[in-house]
């Protein structure tokens, strides 16, 4: 997967994100659960004004901005990254994960004020799909770091 797959897959993800909240915004009466899988996981529409399990949710435009920056973090660096090199699989299609994940958030924020979150686990913790992107994103490069190619003996013992 090259460089230049990473703003499509980002895209698509934001797209689902974004559809799939849209859906449960129209259709998804507030904070009432609808059990599925057999009550493993559920439905449940609630608007997180804060972060990850509703941290930071009384923090005025705090929770934006950093949502903001950290997206300008994220393209910044997809553009630092050298053209010439072959990224890894896990690496790229990690980094288009978090990406799409979060822009998928921040887009909220900048629409709503608040980020949609419709699926619940069996702790109680509701997520939505830019949260699984972004996780699965943070799974994926770390998954690059640690297959990452070894520097030859003489490398790594002069550096």
């Amino acid at each position: 997967m090259g460089e230049r797959r990473i703003p499509h897959l980002a895209l698509w993800i934001l797209a689902l994100d974004q559809a799939t909240k849209w859906s449960v915004e129209r259709w998804l009466p507030m904070e009432v659960c609808h059990p599925l899988c057999g009550g493993t996981l559920a439905l449940n529409h609630i608007q997180n004004g804060g972060v990850a399990l509703g941290l930071l949710e009384n923090t005025g435009r705090l929770v934006l901005v950093a949502s903001l920056a950290a997206m300008a973090w994220l393209v910044a660096f997809w553009a630092s990254l050298p053209r010439d090199k072959q990224l890894s699989v896990s690496f790229a299609a990690g980094l288009s994960c978090f990406l799409g994940g979060s822009a998928g958030n921040t887009l909220d924020r900048l629409r709503l004020g608040h980020v949609t979150d419709f699926l619940q686990l069996p702790n109680g913790l509701v997520i939505n799909l830019a949260d699984v992107a972004i996780s699965l994103g943070v799974l994926l490069v770390c998954h690059a770091f640690w297959i990452g190619r070894p520097r030859p003996v003489e490398t790594a013992l002069t550096a």
